[in-house]
């Protein structure tokens, strides 16, 4: 069972990179060089009216999951601070836009790989909801008393 909510864990995470992948697509559309350049400026509402709820679908469904299987906060909160971040960039100068939206889109990819490998070997140590995330030396962790 503890399998299960794993995958389902990690099913979310692929998700969400899905979607942040979708972001950097809309985003580096703006770029004459790239073979999906739209030079009309429209793509950018997709971030508004798909990315970021898509976002916080993922997010809820992710604290949903955090009350059965120990996830760090920070995992359950990249998806709304995603969409808060992609819905600030398409308010900023439209040259800027692109720098803005690619740069936060990779740090928002890069992150979520990282909490989630991070999550996933965290997850497979603890075996009680109440021994997660106890650094190792803490008074009451299982390792300190060994």
């Amino acid at each position: 069972m503890k399998w299960v909510k794993a995958a389902v864990f990690l099913l979310l995470n692929v998700l969400q990179l899905l979607v942040l992948a979708l972001a950097l697509m809309v985003f580096t559309s703006l770029i004459k060089g790239v073979p999906w350049y739209e030079p009309c400026g429209l793509q950018v509402l997709a971030i508004w009216t798909r990315i970021a709820p898509a976002l916080v679908v993922l997010g809820l469904l992710l604290l949903l999951i955090g009350l059965i299987l120990p996830i760090s906060k920070l995992s359950r909160a990249l998806p709304f601070l995603g969409a808060a971040a992609l819905s600030l960039a398409i308010t900023c100068h439209w040259k800027l836009l692109v720098i803005l939206g690619v740069s936060a889109t990779s740090a928002l990819i890069l992150s979520v790989i990282f909490v989630t490998i991070r999550d996933l070997i965290r997850s497979t140590r603890t075996t009680s909801p109440n021994q997660r995330f106890q650094p190792i030396g803490d008074p009451g962790s299982p390792q300190a008393e060994a």
